[in-house]
């Protein structure tokens, strides 16, 4: 008789990028298989990337002990997210952060409720933290009263002089007093982030006579830590702290700072500010401009020179502004792009073509968004042709640009895309995710005026045509695809092998691109939010064909409950799952997840009429993994129910 060899054991770095997509509950399980597996779950590979998070108490109280075996003592970030520290409680809590914190590079505490001297006491512990967050803690900050002993700051000086990173976000109450306080206690700081601290301007009076202020954060005591960290300062996150072109100008000009990443999102700065900014800055390689309108409004030419200056610059953030002029012009002088960001960009797609054209950045470029911006199709063919290593391509709500052609063109020549995003795009059809189509088959009905009154359509009208239209094109699709037999040289979306996210919400993709073009290895998060042509048959192919999703969005579709019963029985790695407003769904679908999803932690079932929130109680002791649950409207719903009875 015959007998089968042993199959070789995978290779340790093959097996810490599997460890790498699971939940600690099941690195736990993984640890205790063998030998083999143990070494993997212990390497420095993992741990370095790999959160340890508790979002809420349950987790903090049954998950947190178990951080402290000795099998996991090589986990090194944890994020705490809306709980209650226990540490001055004392007893077992303060033994366990007295083992945890020492080994810890990251943490990251985020609307977490504690008092000031619960902060320090465990920060006390933390002499290998290389990473500090501490996002909306209102409870810390309120008071002004944290780290008022010089003996705490003098303590904490010591002990986190391996701190680099330090994030505020958040945070309306923090004050000068308190700032000044926290700079004190790490002294090498690289990168802060004081996102959305409102930050006043100086107050008026002889330098002399002002002094920190003790309720708010003025941008004075800002300047002089820039001033003091000048040479170790590596990144700014100013995003809407109410920052103006000229205190940009005063950080710009500050002696020996050589900073690499700024972000300015949502601020009035001015054109000048800017400029200076990359003038002086010539180590700058990340930009965030988001939502600051007055930059590129005015003044071509100081325009041209600030994109000169940004030669260097990696990743670009140009969302939501106005480049009325020269947009090509200054495009071309960046040849050094990673990441290019012009959502709803106000200027010719034309010029952003000829810009990127012109530029070097057609090998270095990896990410590129452009959603609610393109108008039209040749040009969007055009740019996608130019970049064949994108990695992450966004086009969402590009209504007129992004048709079955484009599709084509992004299928033929971005074979490396990872991230996807073409939802709120009606000319998509499945002639363009199936390949049946290089070029649109049929053509729009009729440039008459639409009109739409209380969702009735008009005969005559243009809305009238797009019915037809949609209606013509699923026909063409469904007589393509039962006359076509030979499928493998098609250019379909399963094209794209390296696909991990994938988002087509308010699409008219029907069950025959699902049967023909949905077989992805790699695919783990997918969302088709609003996709009504999608059948219950659609969804369980879906999940028969993706075995691997985790993150599925099918809200506000047509699905049942049989449909999802039969999809989620495929889906054994699901963890997040959002089917609000599924008019179809019923209680008693919904908890037939427990025989399923195991492992489900997030759903969202809100404003579905025919769920009781009785049921999702039953769910929830079924599933002990299931902590986030969103059930906005139901018991609204219910009761309205029990009115018109």
């Amino acid at each position: 008789m015959a007998t089968c060899d042993t199959p070789p054991p995978l290779p340790e770095e093959l097996l810490v990028k599997i460890f790498g997509y699971l939940n600690l509950n099941d690195v736990l399980e993984c640890s205790l298989v063998n030998r083999h597996w143990y070494r993997a779950t212990h390497t420095q590979g993992l741990h370095r990337r790999t959160w340890l998070r508790f979002r809420n108490q349950l987790d903090l109280t049954e998950g947190f002990p178990r951080v402290t075996a000795p099998h996991l003592w090589a986990f090194t970030k944890i994020h705490l997210q809306g709980i209650a520290l226990n540490y001055n409680e004392g007893g077992s809590w303060v033994h366990m952060w007295s083992q945890i914190m020492p080994r810890l590079s990251s943490l990251v505490l985020e609307k977490v409720e504690a008092s000031p001297n619960d902060l320090v006491a465990i920060l006390k512990w933390g002499h290998n933290l290389r990473e500090i967050g501490l996002i909306n803690l209102r409870d810390v900050f309120m008071s002004g009263t944290i780290l008022e002993s010089k003996l705490e700051r003098s303590c904490l000086n010591g002990v986190l002089t391996k701190v680099t990173t330090l994030d505020l976000a958040h945070n309306s109450f923090l004050s000068d007093v308190v700032f000044e306080r926290m700079m004190e206690c790490v002294p090498n700081l690289a990168h802060l982030s004081l996102r959305k601290c409102p930050i006043l301007k100086t107050p008026m009076g002889p330098a002399s006579e002002k002094k920190p202020n003790r309720s708010v954060l003025t941008f004075s005591v800002l300047l002089e830590f820039i001033r003091k960290q000048a040479q170790r300062l590596q990144s700014l996150d100013l995003v809407d702290t109410n920052l103006d072109g000229m205190r940009l100008q005063d950080i710009a000009e500050v002696d020996n700072l050589n900073l690499r990443t700024v972000k300015l999102a949502k601020n009035p700065i001015s054109q000048e500010g800017v400029l200076h900014l990359v003038r002086c800055q010539k180590s700058l390689t990340s930009l965030d401009l988001d939502q600051c309108r007055r930059v590129f409004l005015d003044y071509p030419a100081t325009s041209l020179q600030i994109f000169q200056e940004m030669e260097q610059i990696q990743d670009l953030n140009l969302r939501l502004l106005s480049i009325p002029k020269g947009l090509d012009t200054c495009l071309s002088k960046l040849h050094n792009l990673v990441r290019l960001d012009c959502t709803a960009l106000d200027s010719s797609s034309k010029h952003l073509r000829k810009g990127l054209a012109s530029s070097k950045s057609q090998k270095s470029l990896r990410s590129l968004n452009v959603s609610s911006f393109m108008s039209s199709p040749e040009n969007f063919r055009a740019i996608l042709s130019l970049f064949p290593n994108l990695e992450e391509f966004s086009a969402e709500n590009c209504q007129e640009a992004m048709v079955d052609a484009c599709l084509h063109t992004l299928l033929e020549t971005c074979p490396k895309i990872k991230a996807l995003n073409i939802g709120s795009c009606p000319r998509l059809s499945d002639l363009g995710f199936c390949g049946l189509a290089k070029a649109d088959q049929v053509s729009f009905v009729g440039p008459i005026e639409c009109m739409k009154l209380d969702g009735k359509i008009f005969l005559g009208t243009s809305a009238e045509g797009e019915v037809i239209n949609d209606a013509a094109r699923m026909s063409t699709a469904r007589t393509l695809a039962e006359t076509c037999h030979d499928w493998t040289d098609m250019a379909k979306l399963d094209k794209l092998s390296h696909l991990e996210r994938l988002t087509l919400c308010n699409s008219d993709i029907t069950d025959i691109s699902i049967q023909r073009a949905f077989n992805f290895f790699c695919l783990r998060e997918i969302n088709l939010s609003k996709c009504l042509f999608i059948s219950d048959t659609g969804f369980i192919m879906l999940s028969e064909r993706n075995p691997s999703l985790e993150v599925v969005d099918i809200s506000q579709t047509s699905i049942t409950d049989s449909g999802l019963v039969g999809c989620v029985q495929a889906l054994r790695r699901l963890v997040k799952l959002n089917v609000s407003q599924c008019r179809s769904l019923t209680s008693s679908g919904i908890l037939q997840l427990a025989q399923f999803s195991t492992r489900l932690r997030n759903l969202d079932v809100s404003l579905c009429p025919k769920i009781k929130t009785e049921t999702i109680d039953d769910l929830q002791s079924r599933l002990p993994r299931l902590r986030n649950v969103k059930i906005r409207g139901l018991e609204i719903l219910e009761c309205i129910q029990t009115f018109e009875d």
